[in-house]
């Protein structure tokens, strides 16, 4: 019965070590990745703007256009 309640003692022993390395990782990513990014320069704004405008400007030329041309 000793050798099994060694075992026992020892895995329980793993078993909190396993347990406590695991919540300190955890505690580590959360503080590291708990901020959100910030977009300092406004540069994604600016970006998105760039491409709504240019998808968007270009279609009533395309479907407006009349052909003057046979006249």
């Amino acid at each position: 019965m000793s050798a099994i309640s060694d075992i026992t003692s020892e895995i329980e022993v793993r078993k909190e070590s396993i347990l406590s390395q695991c919540s300190r990782y955890k505690e580590e990513v959360k503080q590291k990745y708990e901020v959100a990014p910030t977009d300092r320069f406004g540069l994604v704004k600016i970006t998105v703007l760039f491409y709504s405008l240019g998808s968007s400007l270009p279609r009533p030329f395309f479907i407006t256009a009349n052909d003057n041309s046979q006249q």
